[in-house]
């Protein structure tokens, strides 16, 4: 046997070589779009869950271009169920429309919308390449053009790759966050471009794209009036006369809005009054502040997080201080020559951050979705804080460390939007106890297409009704899911009587019978499952326990088919026919024609004979 030696060496990249690929007007951008296909593109095979059956799967305003008219001016257009969505995105939707008929079909199509969410999220990276650009080349006017590029490139990336932006991504509803952000980036580097030569009536556009988009791109009338005054160093009462402009596009919208919606707020304040509402958010503050480093644990619902905080509560000073020493932080930053993009970035991040802080009430307290925009900010601060360490190649060193860590955390993360099953079932074993999640993930677990075979899910009652015959091929595959279900989410009534069904329905009435009584146990005054149980005592012979089930049913529903049904059984079978006989004259009362009622009856009346006669004898 003959060996071939193979040498080789590994040969990095000459530094001139990769400056001149910096150098290259789209390498960059073509580097943002790549990390994003890599990192997110196989959220393409995801299926739509959540809250896009309303604003997708069901909303049949995106199902015509002719419905676009009424997608700004209704708020029955913006999704299958206004009553529950109190919200106007009037440019989300019309996206959805275009995006509904590029797909073709009857249904929309997922890989479509999931594709859509990572291309806008890859401009929002661009853009914010561009905007690090302008502001380190302000700061730094010396600096060689490929260190600059290089470290603009690296934030670009970080917000590309951070974990917090799972749930944006994947999550196919929430592309009104990235296109707001992706506009109001637009209209932020318009206005850092612009030469004082003429009103930017180009910025201004972009900015109305963005609140169309979403109203969290408010308060960027602000940031407009900080770029006239800060950045290009326009007197005060000049600033102002220049954001007058972005300042009614928004009192435009906002009076829009109200119109199409009813009232500014989406609700009632979420902890009963406004003002304790407020105080409840300074818990969230350090919440956010984590998120913001990329730091888990990640959630999909807040809603565990509970209000009535008193001022001297510990979450509530924690908050409070934490607050106060990033507002310190801020003025003093503003203030310095060379430090004042990191300001920037701070302030970004907490002005971006009002509009979800209950200033205008809210249905939840806070949400990892919120902090797409104002991550922005964060991203900002910590590209110029590496970029102003004088020792540059470690400073790279530890951002490149951080993106990999962070594209870790979202590569993980990412999988759990695959579908419902999956979202609702892992986030009720990682997260806190949340009945709002622990409903989503029976309800997901039902509505599989296999289980739907044999049985309806009602998710306002909470029933599951027996729809279709369960085969013994249909019971090899229903059964796993469902011990599966069960043993992933053990306390739920639901998941517990529908594998009991399963289990009745396959002829194993003792497997049956301990579920039906876990149901009972959940909820005691439930006649369903009392009759349910009722039925699994009777197949498993335990005539007894099944005759004292069926009479507590009886004594609260005496017209109730089914006890009736059952009852019957029970007393003929401990033959007891007088009863038995009284059970189906009651069945008769409200189906006089049933001929398998009336034949049973006189079988009964025929025993009971019987039974009269062997007693005479015997006496």
């Amino acid at each position: 046997m003959f060996h071939m030696k193979i040498e080789t060496e590994f040969r990095p990249i000459p530094m001139n070589r990769l400056k001149q690929l910096l150098g290259r007007r789209c390498t960059p951008f073509c580097v943002i779009g790549l990390v994003s296909l890599i990192l997110w593109g196989h959220t393409m095979q995801f299926e739509l869950v959540w809250d896009d059956r309303y604003f997708i799967e069901e909303n049949q305003s995106i199902r015509s271009l002719s419905s676009i008219p009424d997608m700004f001016l209704t708020k029955d257009a913006q999704s299958s169920f206004p009553e529950g969505f109190v919200l106007f995105r009037p440019l989300r939707t019309v996206h959805y429309c275009l995006l509904y008929l590029a797909g073709g079909g009857d249904s929309p199509k997922a890989w479509l919308y999931h594709l859509t969410n990572i291309l806008w999220h890859a401009v929002a990276g661009m853009l914010l390449f561009s905007v690090l650009r302008i502001f380190m080349r302000r700061v730094q006017v010396e600096t060689e053009d490929s260190i600059l590029t290089g470290f603009a490139l690296l934030g670009a990336i970080a917000f590309v790759v951070h974990p917090v932006g799972s749930e944006v991504v994947c999550w196919a509803k929430s592309l009104d966050d990235i296109m707001a952000t992706v506009f109001t980036l637009a209209s932020l580097r318009c206005l850092l471009l612009w030469r004082n030569s003429k009103y930017p009536l180009v910025a201004l556009l972009f900015f109305v794209l963005a609140v169309y988009s979403k109203v969290s791109a408010l308060p960027f009338v602000l940031v407009a009036f900080a770029v006239f005054s800060k950045f290009h160093g326009i007197s005060i009462s000049r600033s102002f006369r220049l954001s007058t402009g972005f300042l009614g596009v928004a009192l435009i919208f906002l009076v829009h809005r109200h119109w199409i919606i009813g009232h500014s707020s989406q609700t009632e304040p979420i902890s009963g009054n406004y003002w304790q509402t407020l105080l409840d958010m300074l818990p969230v503050v350090p919440e956010y502040f984590r998120l913001l480093f990329g730091a888990p644990p990640f959630l999909i619902d807040y809603t565990f997080m509970k209000g009535g905080y008193s001022v001297l509560d510990l979450p509530v000073v924690v908050g409070f201080l934490l607050l106060g020493a990033l507002a310190l932080a801020t003025r003093f930053l503003l203030k310095h020559p060379v430090r004042w993009p990191v300001g920037v970035g701070i302030l970004w991040v907490g002005l971006f951050l009002l509009p979800v802080s209950n200033v205008l009430p809210m249905m939840q307290y806070m949400a990892e979705r919120f902090l797409y925009l104002p991550l922005l900010g964060a991203i900002m601060a910590l590209t110029i804080v590496l970029f102003q360490i004088s020792k540059r190649r470690q400073a790279a060193c530890v951002f490149g460390l951080l993106l990999v860590v962070w594209s870790g955390l979202s590569w993980d993360r990412s999988w759990i939007w695959s579908d419902d099953v999956t979202l609702f079932g892992q986030s009720c074993l990682e997260g806190p106890r949340n009945d709002r999640m622990r409903k989503n993930a029976v309800a997901a677990i039902l509505d599989q297409p296999v289980l739907q075979q044999v049985f309806r899910n009602d998710d306002k009652t909470d029933r599951v009704e027996v729809v279709g015959q369960m085969s013994p091929d249909v019971a090899r595959q229903i059964i796993p899911i469902l011990e599966n279900a069960n043993q992933l989410i053990p306390d739920t009534a639901a998941l517990s009587s529908t594998l009991a069904i399963a289990y009745a329905l396959n002829q194993q009435p003792l497997k049956a019978i301990p579920l039906f009584r876990f149901a009972l146990r959940i909820n005691p005054n439930d006649i369903l499952y009392k009759t349910n149980l009722a039925q699994a005592f009777t197949d498993a012979s335990q005539l007894t326990l099944a005759k004292e089930m069926i009479e507590s049913v009886l004594a609260v529903d005496p017209t109730n088919r089914n006890a009736l049904t059952i009852a019957s059984s029970v007393y003929w079978r401990l033959e007891d026919y007088q009863s038995a006989i009284y059970m189906f004259n009651n069945l008769l009362l409200s189906d006089p024609d049933n001929k398998e009622h009336q034949f049973w009856l006189e079988q009964a009346k025929e025993k009971l004979e019987e039974q009269a006669e062997s007693a005479e004898k015997t006496f």
